[in-house]
């Protein structure tokens, strides 16, 4: 799990049936993450959900159809009762109308209902409910859709203990919120390379994400162990890559076609997250080198590991072919991939194969590098200025820091928070990410829940 979900803050709010009071205040208890500021009045009439429910977007353009859509979806779920979704007023009244925050003056954002949404970013909103409706304002569409996601948790403590929801009152209490993130990466790492997971199960995934207000996918497409993305160009990256034989003899793995990718994007997109992929380079790369033995440094074919570990062969920087097939692997991923980042890992790299290779040495001295750690910030600048010309950044792990890196390229620590401050002082974009408490492929007893909040 990467550090930017440390990011969000424990969110907060209210939803209440009757008795009110005690409900309510379960209700904020059981909210995630908290929100900036929540005003709730105990005496105000709350507002009464009623079928149909009644959505209202401002405008019939798709990303407002698909935002209104699946909050109806949403409630339809959790209410059993039917509802609509119609363009109108954001005052419509006995419904749940979104829209997107004025762009006006503070002095007149100051009488209208979307409080300090304007000086926020694009993920701030603001939720507003009383008797005439709910009415949510968001810094952008994507904002909004937060917004939405607050009402639904909200939602989801609406039931007395033990009633079902075909029996509720459902009645959202009277109360403002104001939210807006402290930071712009809230991301969950999902590694794929190592077990793959069914799309269903990444559905799944985004989900959480999004109920949480997390924007991040960043999916670990590929690894020593597993090579889960299909590149039309290069067939045996999947063919042979994207599968293992296990020690007892059983054949494990699988992949996404290019058809899979895009429908996990545009889910994702609905819900307000961002899909990242990583290709990981130099290292990690055994399972993309199985299946094209020409790209390393001996050529000697092996199998995809069925272990785990550091293994020796990585790409070899002394061909010229390894930097077309990655290019070319890149440009495939990144017309599937909108996402401004594509992450190109740089961790945990050996250089024992480098040391021994005559052409990698003679790019060394070629380019007048002075040992293998230059070599590989060579290496990676080459992959930037490739993915520059499509107008992206690369991200790495934070070895990138033991050689120049690339100017404008993003760090994600992982080590510990010394190579955050390391990759701050040297003037890169951070992520953080330290494995102390952010991966969660521990135990309950190496890694507590005290430890992650």
């Amino acid at each position: 799990m990467s550090a930017a979900s440390r990011g969000v803050r424990a969110l907060g709010a209210l939803i209440c049936t009757l008795p009110c009071v005690a409900h309510g205040q379960r209700a904020i208890d059981n909210v995630v993450p908290r929100p900036v500021r929540v005003v709730a009045s105990q005496d105000a009439p709350a507002f009464i959900l009623r079928s149909p429910v009644r959505i209202v977007v401002p405008a019939a353009s798709v990303p407002w159809r698909e935002l209104g859509e699946l909050l109806a979806a949403s409630i339809r779920s959790r209410t059993g009762y039917t509802t609509t979704v119609s363009t109108g007023s954001v005052n419509t009244r006995g419904a749940i109308s979104l829209r997107v925050a004025d762009r006006r003056t503070n002095a007149e954002a100051r009488t209208t209902d979307v409080h300090s949404v304007e000086t926020h970013s694009a993920d701030a909103y603001s939720l507003d409910v009383d008797t005439l409706g709910v009415r949510i304002v968001g810094g952008s569409i994507t904002g909004a859709w937060w917004g939405a996601e607050t009402l639904l948790q909200l939602l989801e403590h609406a039931t007395l203990p033990g009633q079902m929801a075909s029996q509720a009152n459902w009645q959202v209490a009277a109360l403002h919120v104001e939210d807006a993130p402290r930071f712009a990466w809230r991301g969950s790492m999902l590694d794929v390379s190592r077990h793959f997971l069914p799309v269903r199960d990444i559905e799944r995934h985004i989900d959480l994400l999004s109920r949480y207000k997390m924007n991040v996918l960043h999916w670990h497409l590929t690894d020593d162990q597993g090579w889960r993305i299909e590149i039309k160009r290069y067939p045996r990256l999947t063919s042979v890559g994207a599968w293992r034989r296990e020690a007892d003899g059983s054949r494990s793995g699988g992949y996404y076609t290019q058809a899979q990718i895009r429908h996990v994007v545009d889910y994702a997109r609905r819900r307000g997250v961002s899909v990242v992929p990583e290709i990981e380079m130099p290292g990690h790369s055994s399972a993309a080198i199985a299946a094209y033995p020409e790209l390393g440094c001996t050529s000697v074919p092996f199998p995809v590991p069925a272990t785990w570990g550091v293994f020796a062969d990585i790409y070899c920087a002394g061909n010229e072919q390894t930097f077309a097939f990655l290019f070319g692997v890149l440009d495939e991923v990144m017309a599937l991939f909108p996402s401004p980042v594509i992450h190109v890992g740089g961790d945990e790299v050996p250089k024992d194969r480098w040391k021994a290779c005559a052409s990698c040495q003679a790019v060394m001295q070629r380019e007048g590098l002075a040992n293998e750690e230059a070599l590989q910030s060579w290496f990676l600048r080459r992959v930037a200025a490739h993915v520059a010309t499509r107008g992206r950044r690369i991200i790495g792990w934070d070895e990138v820091l033991d050689g120049p890196y690339v100017a404008g390229g993003i760090v994600q620590s992982w080590r510990d928070s010394s190579f955050t401050r390391a990759a701050v002082m040297r003037g890169h974009d951070v992520i953080a990410s330290p494995s102390n408490f952010t991966y969660l492929n521990r135990s309950p007893a190496e890694l507590t829940v005290a430890d992650v909040a």
